[in-house]
Order: structure tokens, then sequence, then C-alpha cells
């Protein structure tokens, strides 16, 4: 495994049969690292918003795919959750204080949308939640998850240096499964791949 981060994706697909419209995906984090606040902080450059309060370390959030607003807002003087219209109204804005700090009992934001899916098409936002004990492992950290997220599929040989000659894909197994089940696959080439798994209707599941 990774240390300092967690990479998450999600993709959001359309099974319906029809388009669906306006479509925001948004995930909220609320760290409460200290009783006596803590500090926001956004970094615009390198796509990076964390937390951070004396003697604690800091917790982010870095965009890796499709994250298109940044949200930083207090929660006032009481913890009373959100309406679904306050929920909406987060991910469709994008608000930073000037200067790219807010001090209080905050919380942040990311969203993507608004977008557009036709039968089967996929919204994914992909992001990294990541800890540090200091800035400088913090950003280091999230180098890192970047780094991750975009490397390629590796490519394996069996020991005598031999690569497969064509794309080979294996029998899942267990089968039957529930709920999990592994699927190897071989390649003569290293590069990004995709796995998409249907059902007996034809419908990617």
């Amino acid at each position: 495994g990774y240390n300092g981060f967690v990479l998450v994706q999600y993709d959001v697909i359309n099974v319906t049969l029809s388009r669906v419209t306006n479509l925001y995906l948004g995930f909220l984090a609320d760290f409460d690292l200290s009783r006596d606040g803590d500090k926001l902080v956004f970094d615009h450059v390198e796509k990076l918003m964390y937390q951070k309060a004396s003697g604690q370390p800091l917790v982010g959030i870095v965009a890796l795919e499709n994250v298109r607003n940044w949200v930083m807002a207090d929660n006032g003087e009481s913890k009373r959750g959100f309406t679904d219209t306050e929920k909406l109204g987060l991910v469709r804005s994008s608000s930073v204080p000037a200067g790219g700090e807010l001090g209080g009992d905050g919380f942040m934001v990311i969203s993507s949308g608004s977008v557009d899916l036709d039968v089967r098409d996929t919204l994914r936002m992909a992001f990294a939640l990541v800890v540090g004990d200091d800035v400088s492992e913090l950003y280091e950290n999230a180098r890192a998850a970047r780094e991750a997220y975009l490397m390629p599929t590796g490519v394996f040989t069996d020991g005598g240096g031999v690569l497969p000659g064509s794309f080979e894909l294996a029998q899942n197994y267990p089968n039957p499964f529930n709920p999990t089940t592994t699927i190897a696959f071989e390649m003569k080439r290293e590069g990004a791949v995709r796995l998409d798994v249907y059902n007996m209707l034809g419908q990617r599941v």
C-alpha cells in the first residue's frame, strides 16, 4: 500500500434509458483536528486544499481528475447537517476566500459538474486524501499521490524475460462469486488499462 495518502475514484454511470442532465458529483470533508479551531488553506497551483491545527498532523485533498469546484466554508455556531438544497448549493459553487485561507470550524467541499450524461456515459472524479506531519511532508505526499494515480499499469515477466505475444484475459475466480472476484490479464506493453464488466443483458456493472 501507500503511506501518506489514499486514492479515491468515483465513477457515476448513467444506466438509465435516457440522458441525465445537469449532474454534479461532490465530496465533503470536515476533519476537526482540534477543539480550538482549525485553519483551511487552498493552493490553487497544486490543486490542494488542507486543514491544519497547532500540534496536529495536516490533512487535505489533492485533485487528480475532473475536480472543478472548491469550497471552504464555516460550520457556524453548531453543526446541524445540510438540507438537500444546501448540499446542491455547495457542489454547484466554487467559494474560496481571498488569500486562500479560512479560520475557525471549517469544512471543505470538492465537486465536478455540471455534466450531461448520455446513456452509458460515465462521470469520473478522482482525488487523494493526504496527510503529513508538516507542510513539506503533506506536499510530498500530494505529489506522490498524483504520480501513483497517473502511473500506467506495469508489465511483469515470468522471470525468463519473455513478454506475452498478445493480450490475454483469464477466467475470473472464484466463480460464482459474492461480492468480489479476481480477473487476471496479460498484455505485451505497459499502458493505462480500463476493465469494464457487463452482465448477461449487456449492461455495464
